[in-house]
């Protein structure tokens, strides 16, 4: 921050923008306080999640929320977000042709073991890059009986109810 001309005499401000959760409005207040810390003052700023996604996609923001769950167990699902084509998906409007290089050629190789080190490669670019800033990750909390049965943790938080049965 230094090497930008920010410190204690000439502080980062930025707008945190956020939707209307309370659980994301206690994630953005702690934010907040710990990039204090460091010199960056954050307002936070709360819209509807239409309204905050819509302005994400049109660029109008200077820290965004977003969040993403995965629909199936696939690095591809969280790293396609990131390529040039994911238009409407890509809120930080990343673009890196390497990075499209490699997801374009992981999606079409039919070789799991080639798969997964092109995914690799296109992941190591995004942390290179950077142009997301992970500050915290969702967990799923299941309190299950013991009396429960056919009740399995699952990568996606997914359970069918055709697959329980209780135990009396």
């Amino acid at each position: 921050m230094s090497e930008a001309g920010y410190g204690p005499r000439r502080p980062l401000n930025v707008q945190l923008t956020l939707g209307p959760s309370e659980n994301y409005r206690q994630i953005a207040v702690a934010i907040a306080a710990m990039w204090k810390k460091l010199g960056v003052n954050v307002e936070l700023v709360n819209v509807e999640s239409k309204v905050r996604v819509a302005n994400m996609r049109q660029g109008d923001f200077e820290v965004g929320q977003g969040g993403w769950g995965p629909d199936y167990n696939d690095a591809q699902d969280f790293l396609f977000l990131f390529q040039t084509s994911s238009k409407s998906q890509n809120f930080p409007r990343f673009f890196n042709a390497d990075y499209d290089r490699l997801m374009d050629a992981a999606a079409v190789t039919g070789d799991q073991s080639k798969r997964a080190q092109l995914l690799g490669q296109a992941e190591q670019v995004l942390l290179r890059e950077l142009p997301i800033l992970p500050i915290h990750f969702g967990v799923a909390k299941n309190l299950v009986s013991t009396r429960v049965k056919g009740w399995e943790d699952n990568f996606l938080n997914r359970t069918y109810v055709k697959n329980l049965s209780f135990e009396q």
